[in-house]
């Protein structure tokens, strides 16, 4: 997988990005999950809560200088969402689901 390829690279270099982006996106997660109180309420809201955590996140990525001007919208959502979900893999976030009865 190329996202692993990077990383690779990433972790050669000394660098502890990887570690603080998936951090990061864990927080995140937490403090957006935290609004809910059962486990019941996090489950029937997944996916606003996986909205929300989205949301968030490009509200840091808008707040930080950068050099997204290259790449066109589309491309950056595409990568972001691989990233999001590549993350959310890794940290192992999200609940159980529900056991089938």
């Amino acid at each position: 997988m190329k996202l692993n390829r990077i990383y690779e690279v990433i972790e050669k270099e000394g660098s502890t990005k990887k570690e603080l982006v998936l951090h990061n996106i864990k927080r995140i997660y937490h403090s957006v999950k935290a609004e809910y109180n059962t486990i019941e309420e996090i489950r029937n809201n997944a996916d606003i809560i996986l909205d929300k955590v989205i949301e968030n996140i490009w509200e840091n990525v808008e707040k930080a200088p950068n050099k997204l001007d290259e790449f066109d919208q589309e491309t950056i959502d595409f990568s972001l969402m691989i990233v999001i979900v590549d993350a959310f893999m890794r940290c192992n976030i999200l609940e159980e689901p529900p056991k089938a009865k």
